[in-house]
Formats: structure tokens, sequence, C-alpha cells
């Protein structure tokens, strides 16, 4: 499986399910330099369903956290019925890629631990103003009526989000999930590795890893990326109005289709990248005019880069 850059924070590959061919350890970077390939997950079995099945019980027990893969994408195609029947070809991802790609849906847990990340429980870091203390503790101080509050903004999946969380003077708190739902009451305890939620009924562990504003959660087989949006940032891309073509993971600049000076549409090319052994096409967001190029074919970029600006719009 495949993963962008970052430190393998976590790191869990299946034992005595599957053959294992790995070249990376729990703790090592992975850098844009290599293959990203950090491992191969190999299944066999006297029939295509007998090998099947302990190749989604070795995905299942496989776990990484610090880098963003393609684990997800792997499970949901080793659950995909076209490829559990053999009827695999060439243009069987493409025609099937929305639901191969699909985000999972985040249990309640994920939810309540990625704002307890993002609020900064436990010692974990806010990229953005002071360091806090802990927000429940903080959160005990007077106020007037009802209890503390405190909300935590996240963004996921390409939309911005809200947890708010709630604390009593009896140290349990709720809380109130994006989906409609609410979680609790609850006691968070920050551990090595994650978080644990301890409820009337269970005690709960979630993994996460905390690097500046992403955060990586995984949880019950599945993985979840968030992101800690930054107020000011958010702003000035509203204000920019889409002028940005950013690099979308790390990968090489292939080629550049566009020049400063020149029109586009909205859907022109203006850049391709190679990356995970893919091409990525690069469009204009929007009809304008290119004011610079910010890299050059050949050139290394990492995740997030800006490749190109428009002119802002009038």
């Amino acid at each position: 499986f495949l993963p962008q850059t970052g430190r393998l924070d976590r790191l869990s590959l299946p034992v005595n399910i599957a053959r294992v061919d790995a070249g990376v350890r729990q703790g090592d970077h992975v850098t844009p330099f290599y293959d990203p390939m950090i491992a191969k997950i190999i299944a066999q079995g006297p029939d295509r369903e007998s090998a099947l099945t302990g190749l989604r019980a070795a995905l299942a027990s496989t776990d990484v956290i610090g880098c963003e893969t393609n684990l997800n994408f792997l499970q949901a195609l080793a659950q995909h019925g076209g490829f559990s029947a053999g009827e695999v070809d060439t243009g069987l991802i493409d025609r099937d890629l929305v639901e191969l790609t699909a985000s999972p849906k985040p249990a309640h847990e994920v939810w309540v631990v990625a704002a307890l990340a993002s609020l900064g429980l436990g010692g974990a870091n806010r990229p953005y103003g002071p360091k806090p203390r802990d927000p429940f503790k903080t959160l005990s101080n007077w106020r007037l009526w009802g209890d503390s509050m405190q909300v935590a903004p996240l963004w996921f999946d390409g939309a911005a989000h809200e947890v708010t969380m709630r604390g009593g003077a009896d140290g349990l708190y709720t809380a109130t999930l994006p989906v409609g739902a609410a979680f609790g009451p609850f006691q968070p305890l920050r551990r090595k590795g994650g978080y644990q939620l301890t409820t009337p009924e269970r005690v709960i562990f979630v993994a996460v890893a905390i690097k500046r504003d992403l955060i990586d959660i995984s949880y019950a087989n599945t993985r979840h990326r968030f992101q800690i949006p930054d107020p000011l940032a958010v702003t000035e891309d509203a204000a920019a109005g889409g002028d940005q073509i950013i690099a979308p993971m790390p990968g090489l600049v292939k080629k550049l289709d566009a020049k400063p000076g020149q029109h586009v549409s909205e859907g022109d090319l203006i850049a391709i990248m190679e990356a995970m052994k893919m091409e990525l096409r690069l469009t204009a967001p929007r009809d304008g005019v290119i004011a610079e190029l910010l890299a050059a074919e050949g050139d290394q970029v990492e995740d997030g880069a800006v490749l190109a600006r428009l002119e802002p719009s009038a």
C-alpha cells in the first residue's frame, strides 16, 4: 500500500495471515524522493474466494497512523463485487472510482476524538495561538448558569464542521456532533498513541497522531484525516476566490501547460503532476489570467504547494 509523505507514528502489519513484504518500520519517515510503496500484502488460497478472505482479514489487521495511505481504498477494492467475482479489467477502478475512493463515514467516537485533539486536551498542540491548558479545566471557571462549552472547528472531506463540547460540574462531558447526534456522557483521557473515552457502558480507545494542523485517526478498521482550520487562512482563501492551483499530494511537476499572462477558462489544463504512480491533471478553478507560475517542470513539490496563481478577479 502507498502513503503520502510523513512519519509512520503507528504501523501495525498482519502476522500469520498473509505474506507481508515491507521496507519500513514504525517511526520511519516516508519522503517524496523514493517509491512511496511501504509494504505489499499477498494472500493466497486454493481458490479466489479463500484468497480474498485472507486478504480482507490481513487488510483489517493493518493499521497506519501519521501518513495518509491508500489502505481504505484497498479495503474497498477487496470488498468490491466485480473484483471479488474476478471481473477485473483496466477500466474497473475508473468505472467505480467514486465508490472506491469515498471517505469512510466517521463513527461518533472519531468525531469526539478529533474535537479533543483540536482543543488540545491532555497536551496536544493547537497550531494557532497560545498552547492551551486542559480546555475542560479552563472552562470550569465561573459562568452564568449552564454547563461550560467550547466549540471545536474541523475540516473533513472537503467541508467545514463543528463539534460542541459541554462539561458539567460532575466532571462528565457530552459532545454534539455535526451529524446531529450527541455522544456522552464520557470522561476523556489522553493516552500514549491516542485517547481513551470512558462512558457508563464501556471504555473506548481511539488511536490518533497530531501534526500541527493535521489529525490522523484510526478506529474500527477505518482511517480518517481531519484538519484544524486556521481562521485567518480561511478568510484569506475565501477572499482569493479560488486563485490558486495547488498540489493535492507530494509529487513531480511533469508538465506546465500555461504561462504568465495567459488567459484561461475554468477547467483548462494548467499542470500535470506525477504522484503515487499516477498522472494528476490540475486545471484552472475559474476563468482568469495566469499571474505567475511558482513551480517549474521537473520540480519535486510537497502536498499543498502552490504551483500557479491567477490574477485576482475584478
